[in-house]
């Protein structure tokens, strides 16, 4: 029997994918632009930059290191936007692969994917759909998806179809105010913390 690899228009919703079962090259592409932090994930961004949760910032201090490709990677705290739940790190070493922020904005419907390290395990995919934008949820603008996510998957990053980053995944609608519950800050608040840095 002939397993076909996932894409984001065949899959199956709820589905965590390894980088060998899905097929775009944007997804494949973007597995090696994630780092993961011991409580989470982190999204590259810049040549030395990595974005991750304030929340898992928080965990893991103004030092840390964290995984990247197999190689432990040093990063220092260099800003954070605690009302959008954003910390951004500066690479201490050698510039990395990153993600581009896409700009325009999303559709409803649109297709999403969410790279990230659920479970603290190896990067993983999950695929779905854009459920609403411009939500406010616990004080926090968001997007909503219907990709899975999974302790772990904080700070993980949402991409479109053609692999630009859309958003950074921070958690789920405890309250039940939205629909899918499974929510992102939206790129517009990166690019804000990221221009609001010196140099």
């Amino acid at each position: 029997m002939l397993l076909l690899a996932a894409d984001f228009s065949d899959h199956e919703l709820g589905t965590f994918y390894t980088v060998a079962e899905v097929e775009p090259a944007q997804v494949v592409l973007a597995s090696g632009r994630v780092v993961r932090f011991a409580c989470g994930t982190g999204v590259i961004v810049g040549p030395k930059q990595v974005l991750t949760n304030h929340h898992i910032s928080e965990v893991v201090g103004e030092h840390t290191v964290v995984v990247h490709g197999g190689e432990v990677v040093r990063l220092t705290r260099v800003g954070v936007d605690r009302e959008h739940d954003i910390a951004l790190y500066e690479v201490v070493g050698d510039p990395l692969p990153h993600l581009t922020l896409r700009e325009e904005p999303l559709t409803i419907g649109e297709a999403v994917a969410v790279v990230g390290f659920p479970g603290s395990e190896e990067v993983k995919t999950s695929f779905g759909t854009v459920l609403a934008d411009g939500l406010v949820i616990d004080g926090i603008e968001s997007v909503e998806y219907s990709a899975q996510t999974w302790w772990g998957s904080s700070g993980s990053a949402v991409i479109d179809a053609e692999g630009r980053l859309v958003a950074m995944h921070w958690g789920w609608d405890a309250e039940g105010e939205s629909n899918g519950r499974l929510l992102g800050v939206p790129a517009t608040h990166l690019s804000a913390l990221l221009d609001a840095q010196p140099g």
